[in-house]
């Protein structure tokens, strides 16, 4: 009779979460750019693209937020397909990275709403994603400091944002020593990585962490459990101003934000003019392609930030569906009687929003990490109101 249905959503998952540790797992554990990494790319683009079908074309009720990532999806496709330059290689790098960040979102969702995806698997996928960072720091740092043998001094670990993207997963642990020992250890490497990004992007989701354990003390314990929360806070918060204070490198780079950020100044400047001087009614609306950005930021960068990517490449049409999906992710969240997967889905939108003011998401490969928790949480929010209504 072959496999049940429950039996190849088991398997799909496990294929689905390994080929992801897989793939991020290139330059510690095996060489960047090899056959392994396109196999568990492609292995990635593949299920998703499966249980994407799955999702669309089911006959059950859909959220107006999956139909609003689907339609974010398809423009994005649609304008690869209409302005693709062949010509040039980033082109193509910026669809994978696309196909990445939206497709294993229905991976997520599908799995979740049929029960093949639990809590536990995350715990599991958590654990080893963050060895997996832990080893592609320390390989990325030993990098870093022979270029800095060479004079090269304002190098930064960009690794230091696969631990930022890790922070809402710590609350899936029941017990609250793993997840304060699991944010302990994503914090540490944060401010090592000196990302100024990613410090105040983990800074951030560090509040959330700390809202919920607060807000999760049983009420019997809760004079007892502020005092401890308190002295934890007050201890970690000591621990990392003076772990800040003494990293020189990473205080002058914060000093440096308010000179342009990397030259983002002169990016936003020329994206802005090319849009609002472009005097056309169809860029207004519609932008001016798919990955314009390369040809009209005047350094042959993509823009470094979210909405301006989608304004010079989609015009409002590209804005206005981004960030109604925020809205409606948002709703979900705040209607949510599940606390906890309330204040997950907040951090995790919190979090992403705050990122695509000075970064990108949505077209970086580390953005699945948002988008299969932002899948799960969604799936998971909408059973937990279904199995709510049939109590009642």
């Amino acid at each position: 009779m072959g496999l049940t249905a429950f039996k190849k959503t088991d398997i799909s998952r496990e294929i689905f979460l390994f080929s992801i540790l897989l793939y991020f797992a290139q330059g510690a554990f095996y060489p960047t750019g090899t056959i392994i990494s396109q196999i568990a790319l492609l292995t990635i683009i593949s299920i998703s693209i499966i249980f994407c079908i799955k999702v669309i074309l089911s006959k059950s009720k859909k959220n107006i937020s999956i139909w609003l990532w689907f339609l974010l999806f398809t423009l994005n496709i649609l304008g690869f397909i209409f302005t693709f330059n062949y010509q040039n290689p980033y082109y193509f790098s910026q669809i994978k990275a696309l196909l990445v960040f939206f497709l294993p979102f229905f991976s997520s969702y599908y799995l979740a709403k049929k029960g093949a995806l639990e809590e536990k698997h995350f715990i599991r996928f958590l654990i080893i994603m963050l060895l997996i960072s832990i080893l592609n720091f320390q390989f990325a740092k030993e990098i870093i400091l022979e270029s800095r043998i060479s004079d090269k001094t304002d190098l930064v670990n960009n690794t230091a944002y696969a631990f930022v993207v890790l922070i809402p997963y710590s609350l899936f642990f029941k017990r609250k020593l793993f997840s304060l020992l699991t944010i302990f250890i994503i914090l540490l490497f944060i401010i090592q990585g000196a990302k100024r990004g990613a410090v105040i992007v983990g800074g951030l989701g560090a509040l959330f962490f700390a809202y919920y354990m607060l807000k999760n003390i049983e009420k019997r314990h809760r004079l007892i459990g502020y005092l401890v929360a308190f002295v934890a806070t007050a201890s970690l918060s000591v621990f990392f101003y003076n772990y800040y204070m003494s990293n020189e490198f990473l205080l002058n780079r914060m000093a440096q934000i308010s000179e342009g950020g990397s030259g983002r100044n002169i990016i936003y400047t020329n994206l802005l003019q090319a849009w609002y001087e472009s005097g056309s009614i169809i860029n207004y609306l519609f932008g001016h392609g798919f990955a314009s950005t390369l040809q009209l930021s005047g350094t042959g960068n993509f823009a470094h930030n979210d909405w301006l990517e989608l304004l010079t490449n989609f015009g409002f049409l590209g804005v206005f569906l981004y960030f109604s999906i925020f809205i409606s992710f948002s709703r979900q969240a705040l209607k949510s009687t599940n606390q906890r997967y309330k204040i997950m889905l907040l951090a995790v939108l919190t979090m992403w929003f705050l990122t695509t003011l000075f970064s990108m998401v949505y077209n970086n490969y580390s953005g699945i990490f948002y988008s299969i928790l932002a899948g799960y949480l969604v799936a998971s929010i909408h059973k937990h109101k279904l199995e709510e209504r049939n109590v009642y």
